[in-house]
């Protein structure tokens, strides 16, 4: 069985302020409010969902749970 993930784009403000932009499949769909750890040039990094889009996908296959636009904020 082919395990699900979805394509995050995630443009992340950091506590500095600086802002970078990063793509990661990641096996749950984005929740606005929710906290997650993702790898950002290969660090952990916790971060808040601070708004989330579903993406037009052309090519939805079986193994994918959709691309989604998110906005997140860099906490902890």
């Amino acid at each position: 069985m082919t395990a699900k993930n979805a394509t995050w784009h995630v443009k992340l403000t950091r506590r500095d302020r600086s802002r970078t932009a990063f793509t990661d499949d990641v096996d749950r769909v984005p929740k606005r409010g929710a906290i997650a750890t993702l790898h950002v040039d290969g660090e952990p990094v916790k971060l808040r969902i601070d708004d989330v889009h579903e993406q037009a996908s052309y090519s939805r296959d079986a193994a994918s749970l959709g691309v989604f636009g998110v906005l997140a904020t860099e906490v902890g």
